[in-house]
C-alpha cells in the first residue's frame, strides 16, 4: 500500500521501522516478510491502505441487503448454490480437475482462480464473494454493538486482522456479506483510499 502511495504522489498511511520488519521462512517462495510495530494514520489519510470492515461490507453489497450481492438469501452447511456459484468461487466450486469435487476442503483439488471469472456485484467489483479472503484493517474481536465504523477492536489481537467474503475454501454461509473470519492462509488484499 505504501508503496503504490508513493508511486502515485499521494502520503503513505502506514509507517513502520525497517528494523522491524523480518523474513519469513514460512511462507512457500520464503520471501515474505513480517513487520511488527506498524502504524496505521488514520482514515483520514488519502493514500492506500486496508479498508475497514465496515467499508468492505459496504462495498460488498453495493446497494443490498441480502446475504449475499446476488440477492439470494443465505445457504447454510456444505451445500451448493446456484446464485452463488455465479459470483463466487467456494467449496463447491473450486475444483481444478475435470470432474466436481463435492468437497474443496484439499489444496490438491482445489484453487484460486483467475479474478473476474465470476460476475460482479452492481457496483462492478469481481470476486467479494470466495476466491481469495480478504484483509481488514479492523483486528478481530467482539464486534462493536452500535452500528459505526470502528478500527482495531480493543479485544483483539494487532496479528489477527479480520478477513471477510471468504475463500475457495469456504462453505457458502461463509462467504456472505457480514461473515467475519480469523485469518486464513488463502487471505490476500484490496486496496481502499480515502477520497479528500
Amino acid at each position: 500500500a505504501n508503496a503504490l502511495s508513493t508511486e502515485e504522489g499521494l502520503e503513505t498511511c502506514y509507517t513502520f521501522s525497517p528494523a522491524s520488519c523480518e523474513e519469513s521462512s514460512d511462507w512457500r517462495d520464503g520471501t515474505a516478510s513480517s513487520c511488527t510495530n506498524m502504524t496505521f494514520t488514520g482514515l483520514d489519510c488519502t493514500g492506500y491502505r486496508l479498508p475497514t470492515e465496515a467499508e468492505w461490507e459496504y462495498a460488498y453489497r453495493a446497494g443490498t441487503s441480502t446475504s449475499y450481492h446476488s440477492g439470494t438469501g443465505l445457504v447454510t452447511g456444505n451445500a451448493y448454490n446456484r446464485a452463488l456459484d455465479l459470483i463466487a468461487w467456494y467449496r463447491w466450486n473450486a475444483y481444478t480437475g475435470y470432474e466436481r469435487h463435492p468437497d474443496c476442503s484439499s489444496q490438491f483439488h482445489c484453487a484460486t482462480h483467475p479474478v473476474a471469472q465470476k460476475n460482479p456485484n452492481q457496483w462492478g467489483l469481481h470476486d467479494m464473494s470466495g476466491n481469495i479472503a480478504e484483509w481488514t484493517i479492523d483486528k478481530y474481536g467482539t464486534y462493536p454493538e452500535a452500528t459505526v465504523d470502528y478500527i482495531k477492536s480493543p479485544t483483539g489481537s494487532d496479528r489477527s486482522r479480520v478477513t471477510r467474503g471468504g475463500s475457495w475454501s469456504s462453505l457458502a454461509e461463509e462467504a456472505r456479506a457480514a461473515n467475519r473470519m480469523d485469518p486464513l492462509n488463502v487471505a490476500g488484499f484490496r486496496l481502499a483510499r480515502t477520497i479528500p
